[in-house]
């Protein structure tokens, strides 16, 4: 069990995702990863940002395989994920840092046909912009890994 934790953490806080435009590996099947609909929010006073604009998503993924997967993050609501955007559909994507931090991190199961959703935002500038999110996962047995990634939606609040 620990050498899989070890192997997730390194994959995820040693290799992080993919670089923008070439995903890891997908394992067909095994998670599917959604986007939800966006709302405009102002960081709240005393916050690193206060009084800034952004659009919040809310984004969901599920274990699709009929064995279990492992993701990385503080829960399974706030898994480690990569964030890419492009101004226009023929443009290269381009990495959104999240600045993750290991602290706290944890390796989570998630069974076969499990879903967790969780909410992330962009400052609005992005707005009208593709982005795309990716959830990097491990098999059981740290032998394979992959890279689960939404399709592109644009940035905006309903």
């Amino acid at each position: 069990m620990k050498k899989i934790l070890l192997l997730i953490l390194v994959m995820l806080c040693g290799g992080t995702p993919a670089p923008a435009g070439e995903p890891a590996p997908s394992i067909e099947g095994a998670l599917e990863v959604t986007i939800g609909k966006g709302r405009s929010i102002v960081a709240p006073p005393g916050s690193a940002t206060a009084g800034s604009r952004w659009i919040e998503h809310s984004i969901s993924y599920k274990n699709t395989s009929k064995a279990s997967v492992w993701i990385v993050g503080y829960a399974e609501t706030y898994p480690f994920i990569g964030i890419q955007t492009r101004a226009k559909a023929d443009e290269p994507w381009q990495d959104y840092p999240t600045g993750y931090c290991g602290t706290g991190a944890e390796a989570f199961e998630i069974a076969p046909g499990k879903a967790h959703t969780f909410i992330r935002a962009l400052p609005e500038k992005y707005a009208g912009q593709e982005f795309r999110v990716s959830l990097p996962f491990g098999l059981p047995g740290g032998k394979q890994k992959g890279e689960a990634v939404s399709p592109p939606v644009k940035l905006h609040a309903d």
